[in-house]
């Protein structure tokens, strides 16, 4: 029967947990950020020790359950959750910074209204297209072997007429979209995809351009005006041009016309 004195086996050192490594890979810097969501307090991350600390105000994307999110960086941070029940942040979106004067506004907002911070964020930021990388076009561009072939040089053998409008259409002038190439040589997108094929186009990447909109015109008469109508556009005219201050208000219900008035 053994002995107190009965050797038995040393324990072995145990390796750190796999969260372990990546909390210390992480770092310890912790960052407050508000989720557009009626949650009812902040939540905090972990900064990767090779992102640059964001500013508050900044705009982060973060892991939440299975998703990820958008939020900002608020201001202050707890120290009393373990930092090994963190999350990292995933990015730093370049998006410019919610002003401070808007974030002690959303704070009044969601005081006054007893709402929480993050449905209040959520009407700030109510257009989750800026969180998303610019739309780039597609355009082509004569290559230097392009140039060499339209001059007749180093290509085996003539380029056909068509191929030759496609890259006249290129010479001196800016990239364009493939559809625009061929319409303005007077061929199929085929031949454009030829030619890309062939290295004597390429394809380039630009920011895309915003949709043009014509100036507006205030010369532009408005919608005719009933008798009612008329006589309410009449006295705020008047109101105006005597240049004195004056509080008007336009009765009437939904329908009758007081957005033409």
């Amino acid at each position: 029967m053994p002995n107190d004195h009965t050797s038995s086996p040393a324990p072995q050192p145990r390796a750190p947990a796999a969260e372990d490594r990546s909390a210390s890979r992480i770092g310890e810097q912790r960052v407050r950020v508000l989720l557009p969501l009626p949650l009812p307090s902040m939540l905090d991350y972990l900064l990767p020790e090779d992102f640059v600390s964001p500013a508050p105000g900044s705009f982060v994307r973060v892991p939440l359950g299975q998703r990820t999110l958008a939020g900002i960086v608020w201001d202050g941070a707890d120290d009393e959750l373990p930092a090994e029940r963190l999350k990292p942040i995933c990015e730093v979106l370049p998006t410019a910074a919610l002003q401070s004067e808007l974030r002690r506004f959303i704070e009044r907002v969601a005081g006054y209204t007893m709402a929480p911070l993050g449905s209040v964020l959520r009407m700030a930021i109510s257009v989750p297209e800026a969180f998303q990388p610019p739309r780039r076009r597609r355009l082509c561009a004569a290559t230097p072997g392009g140039v060499a072939a339209l001059a007749d040089r180093e290509l085996g053998r003539p380029l056909t007429p068509v191929r030759r409008r496609v890259l006249e259409a290129l010479r001196g002038g800016p990239p364009l979209p493939a559809t625009e190439l061929a319409r303005l040589a007077n061929c199929g997108p085929g031949v454009v995809r030829d030619l890309m094929a062939a290295g004597l186009i390429e394809e380039r990447l630009a920011p895309a351009e915003p949709p043009e909109m014509a100036a507006p015109d205030w010369r532009r008469p408005g919608p005719p005006l009933s008798a009612d109508q008329a006589g309410a556009a009449r006295r705020l005219i008047d109101q105006v041009e005597a240049g004195r201050f004056a509080v008007s208000v336009l009765d009437g219900v939904t329908g009758s016309g007081k957005t033409e008035t």
